[in-house]
């Protein structure tokens, strides 16, 4: 008697330990649109020169990378950067979109996206990308890391690096 309530604790014991199947499927592609969107309003917003929009997107744990490679800023430095660069109106917001990739996670609560851009009134010829990793928080879509760079063709490289010995 004593085995059998044993094993059935142990059989209890091992049900109950199993990962519940979620209770509805995933729909991958209406997530991706989703993010998709977010990217639209964020471009828009970004544009548009509204600040706090823009910054409403970052989570508080935020790390953004610039160009530079000592530029790494958290959200409060991101944000008097932006709050500068949005408010002078002699920098052009004259950038256009590429390429966009958005990659989701399996479990839909997380995406990394990735912008291929030209904007030339920053990096004259240099191709530009902007590469963000968006987390699903409270039922929405927030950037936890954001990294910006310049991207060179591969041709090019030996001459830049000429030029940079100079």
């Amino acid at each position: 008697m004593k085995n059998l309530i044993f094993v059935s604790m142990v059989a209890f014991f091992l049900v109950s330990c199993q990962t519940k199947p979620r209770s509805g499927a995933i729909d991958l592609n209406a997530t991706k649109d989703s993010v998709a969107k977010v990217m639209d309003i964020y471009n828009a917003s970004t544009k548009a020169r509204d600040v706090n929009a823009v910054i409403s997107y970052f989570t508080d744990d935020l790390l953004y990378t610039g160009t530079d490679p000592k530029e790494f800023w958290n959200k409060t430095e991101i944000a008097e950067i932006l709050n500068q660069m949005l408010s002078d109106t002699s920098v052009s917001l004259d950038y256009i979109i590429d390429k966009q990739e958005i990659n989701m996670s399996d479990d839909g609560n997380s995406a990394m996206i990735l912008e291929q851009l030209h904007w030339e009134s920053l990096a004259g010829n240099i191709p530009f990308r902007i590469i963000f990793h968006a987390v699903k928080k409270n039922n929405e879509w927030k950037f936890d890391f954001v990294s910006a760079n310049f991207i060179l063709n591969n041709e090019d490289i030996a001459a830049i690096n000429e030029v940079l010995e100079l």
